[in-house]
């Protein structure tokens, strides 16, 4: 549960709707201290999304079906 400020590297793009994406870092911080709402809404929807793509139940059917696909 905590806000992400991070770099924009092409592996965090899924992510930059729930975290801020920058160059400046500092910029980053700055703006989410003066958005804290916001900030704490980034964070439900960025755990909403990690469940629904990652989540232990998600990766394992994942790994089944590629070892065992439907036909």
């Amino acid at each position: 549960g905590r806000f992400v400020v991070a770099h924009p590297l092409p592996a965090y793009a899924p992510y930059g709707e729930f975290a801020w994406l920058g160059e400046d870092l500092c910029q980053g911080i700055d703006w989410a201290i003066r958005h804290p709402r916001e900030v704490v809404e980034r964070i439900a929807r960025g755990q909403a999304y990690i469940d629904a793509r990652h989540s232990p139940d998600v990766v394992a059917r994942f790994w089944l079906d590629v070892f065992h696909p439907k036909d």
